[in-house]
């Protein structure tokens, strides 16, 4: 068995192109299509908020649900897909979708996955019925109502996502087999006000499928998507050093792992991100985005061309800088990441946050030097990702 790749933050400048903002009503097929879901139509509103209860801006949140029949997978409803992601930009949130039905011994229920900086990921489950449910029963007593959004009119519901502190959201372990207390990153003020402080409840084997999403759906991709060094083919090449990054996606087991979206986003040369957010002074360069995308091989592989990321300062006040960094969201089949690679002998490497947390284990978050396969680029990088714990396998 490999060690799997070390779940890292999103960070604050997720790419807005990447969020699919059409996905956050479940109960259209497409705007201009007549044909509909089966099933009631619903809405689940409400905030995510940090530990003195402001709202936590830039939350990534993916609802997953059953159909109205309450399958997942093997839905007889092709109108319904069951996924959205939704980018909470000013800390709040708003999913129209079908009302759910129950699987086998459960109760009706959407998972929520939430990605943040200063968190690696979160995940959680509510219960739009107060009934009897495996893991719902599994929660503490005294916390499962902050588990069951309020309905404040006929299929309207409401709930707040509380990250810490008081009246923190039970979430639940889905990684690992021993339920975890999330680290908070030493110097990263967001780590302190979005880390959870309670630790992570196990999940009963019956609840396990319906925590991981099922992406059966990936985006058609132009060509050149894949090269961050231009806006588009055969247009002049963006500032700084051009870098070639390869790698594979594989299951625990090395299973190489096919037709998974592979998306990448970096700072450009002088450490600034193309992102309405960041609000540093550093340059910008108008012909780098900073973001690209690829579907892996049969082979599980991947490639792509960026730009050598710069280092910005992260906390002026303690003068703390980012290492040169470059972010990945892994997503298709039964698997869901966001990591990050780092690149060795960076000397701001050993004060980061996220490599304290990750102890010994952020050796396998540097890229390995490698051969190029062109001269238009000076080096090159190999970055494998292992996928940890899954609960299916892939359709075939």
């Amino acid at each position: 068995m490999f060690p799997a790749t070390c779940e890292d933050t999103i960070g604050p400048y997720y790419p807005y192109s990447f969020t699919d903002t059409d996905r956050d009503d479940l109960t259209v097929v497409h705007p201009g299509v007549v044909l509909r879901p089966q099933g009631e139509a619903i809405e689940l509103r409400g905030r995510v908020l940090d530990i003195d209860g402001k709202p936590a801006h830039g939350v990534l949140l993916e609802f997953w649900q059953a159909d109205a029949q309450g399958s997942y997978r093997d839905s007889a409803d092709p109108h319904f897909r069951g996924l959205s992601r939704i980018h909470a930009h000013d800390g709040e949130f708003r999913l129209r979708t079908i009302k759910p039905g129950a699987e086998p011994g459960r109760a009706p229920c959407i998972t929520v996955t939430l990605f943040s900086d200063g968190f690696s990921r979160l995940v959680t489950q509510f219960f739009l019925e107060d009934t009897a449910d495996p893991v719902l029963d599994s929660v503490p007593a005294h916390r499962r109502n902050l588990l069951v959004p309020k309905q404040i009119r006929p299929g309207v519901y409401t709930v707040d996502i509380v990250l810490s502190g008081k009246d923190e959201t039970p979430f639940f372990e889905d990684l690992h087999e021993t339920p975890r207390v999330h680290g908070i990153g030493p110097t990263d003020r967001t780590s302190e006000q979005r880390t959870p402080r309670e630790r992570l409840l196990p999940i009963p084997a019956v609840g396990l499928a319906g925590f991981t999403p099922l992406h059966t759906e990936l985006p058609a991709l132009r060509a050149g998507e894949n090269d961050l060094t231009r806006l588009s083919a055969g247009r002049q090449r963006a500032a700084g050093e051009a870098i070639e990054i390869i790698g594979s996606v594989r299951d625990a087991a090395g299973k190489p792992q096919a037709g998974v979206l592979v998306e990448v986003w970096n700072a450009n040369s002088f450490g600034r991100y193309a992102h309405v957010a960041d609000d540093h002074d550093y340059p910008l360069d108008p012909l780098f985005l900073g973001e690209g995308r690829g579907i892996t091989g049969l082979d599980g592989g991947f490639r792509f061309w960026t730009v050598m990321p710069g280092h910005y300062i992260a906390r002026p006040d303690i003068n703390r800088w980012r290492p040169a960094h470059i972010h990945f969201s892994v997503r298709g089949g039964g698997s869901r990441l966001i990591t990050q690679m780092y690149f060795d002998g960076d000397p701001y490497n050993d004060t980061d946050p996220m490599r304290v947390l990750m102890g010994a284990d952020f050796v396998r978050q540097i890229g390995v030097p490698s051969l190029p396969s062109s001269q238009e680029v000076s080096r090159a990088f190999r970055f494998d990702i292992v996928l940890g714990r899954t609960y299916f396998e892939q359709p075939a």
